[in-house]
């Protein structure tokens, strides 16, 4: 018999390929999946090939038969394979394989690679047992793999594959949009330097823009359902721009934070058609990456943004009104040309009531809509407490670092800010990587525990290692809890209800942001700051056992 052949069991002689050592560095975690009946029952997506001896094979549809080898078994219950690309570099997996008695038909994993964020390798052992355990064979089919690239932009890039062109467009759109934020960061400034206003009326001042906030954002809400994303989000967003042009020309304060809350006003009615965009063209299966990449893009362009206004503030002030409205302009272009209006027609809205969707449209107002998601408003309250905890960064965090360290407590916490932007940009992407895998309820669960942890050690801080220490904690339950807890809202809001949902819910989970520096600062006077990360931490924590509590209860009943 020539060299590299082996007798088949129906006499033939067949290719006979000896798989080498596996390499531990590319022995990857094996996913099962097993198969019922004599010959199994394929998955949904699978086609069959008859390939003798070893019966039928499985790969993904339109998979092209790049290479075929054979699969040899060295001991009973384990099958290697091997892959041999094109560059001759070859990678190693392993499958298992039914005992001669079990008689359970067969079963395969997939091997996980870096291409294209797909799985890349299919192999299957279909009735691999006819007599004796060493002489069966299984062909393996793989898709072409192409050559993977090494660089650090490709590496970071690849979660973010394959997402529909809207996410992208809106990516732009928000880094834009996020560069021009100049005016809301430095308003105080303006206000009190410039103008020259007391602290109490720039307080006030500040205190009417959130107001204005409230009515503009539930006013959007209702317009977003009915006249469309779109739409309401390029009238409003332009008024909200044009707003600031006047405020360059002007020498009077009192007139500027007229315009400035005009701007507000209509900010309030732009961000629920922005979010309700955002769920329009996402998916439940890429939401997570999907809302990642575009909170990523705020970041990216409100970092860039802040040195840029900076500068101006210093040089020339008008232009943080002008800038403000000229990115802002720029980022409604984008939205115009690359995004199409994804208001759900009447139709997709009626065919949606006939399935068991979480998101399937509903008839009737926004009360009624509500309680028929008793979920998604018990999440929203335990959200709450996240955001209490969490404004304590901007409130009791300086307090703490002037009280230890004193004129170095300033320097201390604006590193703490630049360490915590700096943070984000790097964590999202390996962070959304490594727990998309899980529920989003349970990774918002898991945000809590950290936000606990990360501000308890505060109470027990001395030292500036500790405070390092604590916002790497809490700003890793920050991109979590972000790129997580739309996630879930999105999932469970009614296509029709959208924008109203995107109105209100905020407000409810903003409201402990809201109470937590005046709650924080009777605290503080009574017992001192540790206090008060004491009850943050709590706070925390108790919402995190709740959420997980509501996400086991969910799994039990086999919701979505």
């Amino acid at each position: 018999m020539p060299a590299g052949m082996r007798p088949s069991e129906e006499g033939a002689s067949e290719p006979y390929f000896p798989p080498r050592p596996l390499k531990r560095r590319w022995l990857f975690r094996e996913r099962l999946r097993l198969f019922r009946g004599e010959h199994g029952t394929p998955s949904r997506d699978a086609v069959q090939a008859d390939r003798p001896p070893a019966g039928r094979v499985q790969g993904s549809p339109g998979v092209s038969l790049v290479s075929a080898r054979m699969c040899r078994v060295n001991r009973p219950g384990i099958c290697h394979a091997q892959r041999l690309p094109e560059n001759g570099r070859g990678r190693q997996g392993r499958c298992r394989v039914p005992s001669p008695g079990e008689n359970r038909g067969s079963s395969c994993f997939k091997m996980s690679g870096p291409v294209k964020n797909r799985k890349y390798l299919f192999i299957t052992a279909w009735n691999f047992w006819n007599k004796a355990p060493h002489t069966g064979y299984s062909p393996v089919i793989m898709k072409p793999v192409p050559e993977f690239k090494k660089n650090i932009l490709s590496r970071a890039a690849t979660p973010y594959r394959d997402l529909p062109a809207s996410v992208y467009a809106l990516f732009t759109a928000t880094v834009v949009n996020g560069t021009g934020i100049f005016v809301f960061p430095f308003l105080a400034l303006i206000l009190t330097r410039r103008f020259g206003l007391s602290p109490k009326e720039t307080g006030d001042i500040l205190f009417l823009t959130t107001i204005a906030y409230v009515p503009g954002n539930l006013i959007g809400g209702k317009m977003t359902d009915l006249f469309g994303r779109k739409r309401v989000m390029m009238i409003s967003q332009f008024l909200s721009a044009l707003m600031f042009v006047p405020c360059g020309f002007l020498s009077d304060p009192y007139m500027i934070a007229g315009f400035v809350i005009a701007s507000v006003f209509f900010d309030g009615i732009t961000d629920p058609a922005r979010q309700a965009m955002s769920m329009d063209v996402t998916r439940p299966e890429n939401r997570q990456t999907a809302f990642s990449l575009i909170y990523m893009g705020h970041n990216l362009g409100f970092g860039i943004g802040q040195l840029i206004a900076g500068f101006l503030f210093a040089a020339a002030p008008s232009w943080l009104f002008w800038g403000n409205a000229c990115a802002a302009c720029a980022a409604l272009v984008l939205v115009g040309v690359f995004i199409p209006e994804t208001l759900p027609s009447r139709e997709e809205l009626e065919l949606s009531m006939l399935s068991d969707s979480t998101e399937k449209a509903l008839d009737g107002g926004l009360f009624r809509a509500l309680l028929s998601r008793p979920r998604l408003l018990v999440f929203s309250f335990l959200i709450t407490f996240y955001g209490f905890a969490y404004a304590q960064h901007r409130f009791a965090l300086p307090m703490q670092a002037g009280e230890l360290f004193g004129d170095d407590g300033a320097r201390l916490f604006g590193f703490l800010m630049t360490m915590n932007a700096v943070l984000v940009i790097i964590l999202t992407t390996p962070i959304v990587a490594l727990m998309k895998r899980f529920a989003p309820i349970f990774n918002v669960a898991v945000a809590g525990l950290l936000f606990a942890f990360g501000f308890g050690i505060l109470a027990f801080a001395r030292s500036p290692w500790v405070f390092f220490m604590s916002t790497l904690i809490w700003t890793t339950g920050e991109v979590l809890n972000v790129t997580n807890e739309r996630v879930y809202v999105s999932n469970h809001t009614p296509m029709s209800h959208r924008g109203r949902f995107n109105a209100v819910l905020p407000l409810v989970t903003g409201l402990g942001f809201s109470i937590s520096p005046p709650v924080g600062g009777r605290i503080a006077d009574l017992s001192g700051i540790p206090s008060v990360w004491i009850m943050v931490s709590s706070a925390a924590a108790l919402a995190a056992l709740g959420l997980f509590y509501l996400g086991v209860w969910e799994r039990r009943r086999n919701f979505a």
